[in-house]
């Protein structure tokens, strides 16, 4: 269990979506941040810190539970396709909601996403490739080109990137969420009432 209280330890990683509130607050004037060099990663501290690793926290349980609430709901009777579309809402979800997010988080969830693309009907199917495309890209773009900007500025670039990336990874949670747990608490509410 020592690794879950060495993850607890842990910041808000620079490159994670949540450090993006940090740091834009901080050129705003409004709460003033700073990056620290702990656990391996440069991190974003400010006042707000505890609280936003606070509500990571939540949404890590929220956004890795939607997709679990699924299997719940069908008492585990569930399709191959569906195991699939659950595994990539669960690896998303990981990704949006950790306060740590290596390039290599990235790499867990880009193999799926061709696979689910032929699965969708013909309008998400493309959106899923060209999302499956574009993530990596601006990964690859904020690591190799913006990473120093994060920390010692200019940062504007760079939470342009940042963001697009966070709507990118947001669309792959939504078409596969709507593919298996949405629709299933719509379908388990109906039956309910």
């Amino acid at each position: 269990m020592s690794f879950l209280k060495y993850h607890a330890q842990r910041g808000i990683q620079i490159e994670s979506f949540w450090a993006l509130p940090v740091l834009i607050l901080d050129s705003l004037g409004i709460a003033k941040a700073r990056c620290d060099w702990s656990f391996g990663s440069n991190n974003a501290v400010s006042e707000f810190s505890d609280y936003i690793i606070h509500f990571s926290n939540i949404a890590l349980v929220l956004l890795l539970s939607l997709p679990l609430l699924t299997i719940i709901l069908k008492k585990g009777r569930i399709n191959q396709n569906e195991k699939i579309f659950t595994a990539v809402a669960m690896i998303t979800g990981f990704i949006l909601s950790n306060k740590v997010l290596s390039p290599q988080f990235m790499i867990w969830v880009t193999p799926l996403l061709p696979v689910t693309a032929f699965m969708m009907p013909k309008h998400r199917m493309i959106r899923t490739i060209v999302l499956s495309l574009l993530i990596p890209l601006l990964t690859m773009l904020i690591f190799l080109v913006f990473y120093k900007n994060l920390c010692e500025g200019p940062r504007e670039f760079a939470y342009i990137f940042s963001f697009l990336r966070l709507i990118c990874v947001l669309e792959i949670y939504r078409l596969h969420i709507l593919k298996g747990s949405f629709r299933t608490l719509r379908q388990f509410c109906r039956d309910a009432c």
